[in-house]
């Protein structure tokens, strides 16, 4: 994975708060030789996949953004660990500004959350804060849908269910609500960038086993 531009959180992983002028390698020791297969990058904080559906995070974690059940900043990125995700592979991840989600490869389609929780963007009911991953209500909280894609903005969240349904989370609705007659299927890019960074990931496909 190659980041580049501000580095004032530490998004860029590279173990410090350096700006890089052009694209830099991030140490592969970080992801313990896992193939990264999708990268995010949160308003200051960043995310990655790998091809396995383990989940690393880092950068800025003042509301527990980066998952791992503390409020620790972290230079360099570093695994998700225990029993996360129900014991499931993560297929899918998107951050915001200070939440993140990711969608699991379950039967179900179950989408899990954390971070801030200050508008009901964690669509689970309240406003409080997550320090660690959460389960948002299973099947009956997308109308008996499974989600298949999500996205983060600053202070609201979409999911995208199977089926013609999608969910739209907006700043003031803390549970999901159903926005029917529209679908739209978003591609999994191995690139993104937000106005502070940049993050890339490049290399050839593979199947798993």
């Amino acid at each position: 994975m190659w980041s580049c531009s501000d580095g004032v959180n530490s998004q860029l992983g590279h173990g410090d708060k350096a700006d890089e002028l052009v694209l830099t390698l991030v140490g592969a020791e970080g992801f313990k030789g896992g193939l990264i297969v999708m990268v995010v990058a949160g308003g200051a904080l960043s995310v990655a996949l790998g091809a396995k559906g383990k989940v690393w995070t880092w950068a800025y974690n003042e509301n527990g953004q980066l998952g791992h059940n503390d409020v620790e900043n972290r230079l360099v990125p570093t695994l998700l660990t225990g029993e996360v995700f129900g014991g499931a592979a993560a297929v899918l991840v998107a951050a915001g500004d200070g939440h993140t989600m990711a969608s699991s490869v379950t039967f179900e389609g179950e989408l899990w959350v954390w971070g801030f929780g200050g508008y009901g963007q964690l669509s689970l009911d309240d406003k409080a804060d997550r320090l660690a991953l959460a389960l948002v209500g299973a099947q009956e909280a997308f109308g008996g849908s499974s989600v298949h894609t999500v996205a983060c903005s600053d202070l609201h969240t979409k999911h995208g269910a199977l089926g013609h349904l999608a969910m739209e989370i907006m700043a003031h609705l803390a549970t999901p609500t159903a926005t029917k007659g529209w679908c739209r299927r978003i591609s999994r890019r191995s690139t993104l960038a937000t106005p502070r960074s940049c993050l890339l990931s490049v290399g050839s496909r593979t199947r798993q086993q």
